[in-house]
């Protein structure tokens, strides 16, 4: 608080939002939400601070690279006679046309199968049913 007698200007705040050091268009708010555009890249801010003829700017530090956001959706189809599980698995991102990558499968804790490609957007694990002593522990995954 300025001492009675006296006026303190109020500083006047402004924002630019950086995608890899460049300014996103129309983002000039105090937050940003990150879309489809900035993944695989690092985000920023510039802040310009103005008081009457006095003007200061800063930008931060960039975050670390932003990451996709995905949408992971799964089908399972079991056949008594080949005694498989088949699981399709879908993967959508927006703003991205034939996503790729790998898919791990687990239940709980356990990892049933790992590396699996994802191919524009699909996945096609097939889990097959062990017999002899593993039976047992196998009986559990597909009851």
């Amino acid at each position: 608080m300025a001492p009675s007698g006296s006026h303190s200007p109020q500083l006047q705040y402004s924002h630019e939002w950086l995608r890899a050091g460049v300014a996103i268009p129309a983002a000039t708010a105090r937050t940003y939400r990150p879309v489809a555009a900035d993944a695989g890249k690092t985000l920023s801010v510039r802040v310009t601070a103005r008081n009457l003829d006095k003007i200061g700017t800063s930008t931060s530090a960039s975050t670390a690279i932003v990451k996709w956001v995905s949408t992971v959706t799964a089908r399972s189809a079991y056949n008594r006679l080949k005694r498989k599980l088949v699981l399709t698995v879908r993967v959508t991102v927006p703003g991205l046309a034939n996503p790729g990558g790998t898919v791990t499968v687990k239940k709980g804790s356990r990892t049933i199968k790992s590396g699996v490609a994802v191919r524009n957007g699909i996945a096609i694990i097939t889990i097959l049913r062990t017999v002899g002593r593993d039976a047992q522990k196998a009986q559990r995954w597909f009851a």
